[in-house]
């Protein structure tokens, strides 16, 4: 946590309220890591967890579904794409993979035929499933995608590099 406090950016301690730097006013501080140390340390762990565990009951049928999608090949002979609500671990979509690389089409057919369709969904994938068919057939559908961008989409890779320091780490709703 010190870590990632110390790498925001000066917008980001500010919609965080961080506290003014002493010797330079205009400039947000982080936590120091024995801040975090001690809050850690006193902390009452159990009751964080019955807080949390209250919130997400309360929170039943109010989030929108999240979905994980991906696929697992037997060396190269048998696979199968699977579509997972992540906050049950059920699975809601299984396609065959029937070749070596046919993981991209066995995603783009299990999310045409989950139940209820995509509406509202949120649907997360690795970078496999980086394709613009594959997001337009998500957004299409109602849904929203997080699709890791990695080698195989260069172009994409360096405009969100790009743009990683542009963009507030919360928004001031």
């Amino acid at each position: 946590m010190f870590r990632f406090a110390q790498a925001l950016t000066q917008e980001q301690k500010r919609l965080l309220c961080f506290r003014s730097h002493t010797r330079h006013p205009g400039l947000r501080k982080a936590p120091s890591y024995k801040a975090y140390w001690s809050l850690l340390k006193n902390i009452d762990h159990a009751a964080l967890a019955e807080a949390l565990n209250r919130w997400f009951l309360s929170q039943t049928g109010a989030l929108p579904p999240s979905l994980a999608m991906d696929g697992k090949m037997v060396r190269d002979l048998a696979g199968t794409l699977n579509v997972s609500d992540t906050a049950t671990g059920r699975t809601v979509a299984c396609v065959p993979i029937r070749k070596k690389g046919g993981e991209i089409p066995a995603a783009r057919e299990a999310l045409a035929g989950i139940p209820g369709g995509l509406s509202g969904a949120t649907v997360s994938g690795d970078a496999a499933h980086c394709q613009k068919e594959t997001a337009r057939q998500i957004v299409d559908g109602g849904g929203e995608y997080l699709l890791q961008a990695k080698a195989n989409q260069k172009k994409l890779l360096a405009k969100a590099r790009a743009l990683e320091g542009l963009a507030p780490f919360l928004t001031s709703t």
